[in-house]
């Protein structure tokens, strides 16, 4: 067959192929799709929040509730903004209610174990944080929470896989890696610890928060070695300078930095 032949054939069949107009093919805007207005209205109550303005995002969770929407992700926004302007239990019977109907969700989870934790109650919120790394094991905030919750319920060294896991999925936070410091140091291994700590902070700061970890620890003379060490980096670090003054001259009532 000639090449002009072949482009003959294929005009032919071109010409013969169905064409669709373009007034059959339809598509559902976005803000016309239920669910993906409610994706949207959730992201806006989200925006709301982290802007500081929790009774404009509670106005916008009527509104959904009133229009029968129900999530977990929604029960969480609640949740958090009736947190926001101080109503803690209300945000507990949101998250139990959620809880029920929707068991296997992390982030419902997380909250429990946040509120339990305020609450002064470890052991629960331990337990929530243990699901919710069960359920997102992914998710670094999870495994920081657990950590946190190990250590302030004076189990440091069970907080540090949970802690060491934390960072190597996201290392980038200064909080979580502070919290890994500040269980190395509870469990000895302060050189690590400092490690941990300098790689964000630089060395003064890190040396500093070593020492809060020896005052933490019950050590008061390392401790002031450490603030030493912090000054010897930066002469004009205010906090070790004011460490060092009170565990010179100790108060009755002494707090750490």
């Amino acid at each position: 067959m000639s090449s002009r032949l072949a482009v003959v054939v294929l005009l032919a069949a071109c010409a013969g192929a169905k064409r669709v107009p373009a007034s059959d093919i339809t598509e559902t805007p976005a803000w016309k799709d239920p669910d993906a207005r409610f994706e949207t209205q959730l992201d806006m109550g989200e925006a709301l929040l982290q802007a500081g303005k929790p009774t404009a995002a509670l106005q916008l969770v009527r509104q959904l509730r009133e229009e029968g929407r129900k999530s977990a992700a929604l029960d969480n926004l609640h949740a958090r903004a009736l947190r926001a302007v101080g109503l803690d239990q209300d945000a507990q019977d949101v998250l139990e209610r959620g809880i029920k109907r929707a068991p296997r969700d992390a982030d419902l989870h997380e909250q429990l174990g946040i509120l339990a934790m305020d609450s002064g109650n470890p052991a629960t919120a331990i337990a929530h944080f243990r699901k919710a790394t069960r359920l997102a094991p992914l998710d670094a905030d999870a495994w920081n929470n657990l950590g946190f919750a190990l250590m302030s319920d004076g189990r440091a060294p069970e907080a540090l896989e949970p802690l060491r896991e934390a960072v190597r999925l996201d290392g980038t936070r200064i909080r979580t890696r502070n919290n890994l410091g500040y269980a190395l140091v509870a469990t000895g291994r302060d050189q690590e610890a400092f490690r941990i700590f300098a790689a964000t902070v630089g060395p003064a700061e890190a040396h500093f928060q070593v020492g809060v970890g020896l005052e933490m620890r019950g050590e008061p003379s390392a401790a002031r070695h450490a603030y030493d060490e912090a000054l010897s980096a930066d002469p004009d670090h205010t906090q070790a300078q004011a460490a060092l003054t009170r565990l010179r001259n100790p108060s009755p009532n002494p707090e750490l930095p």
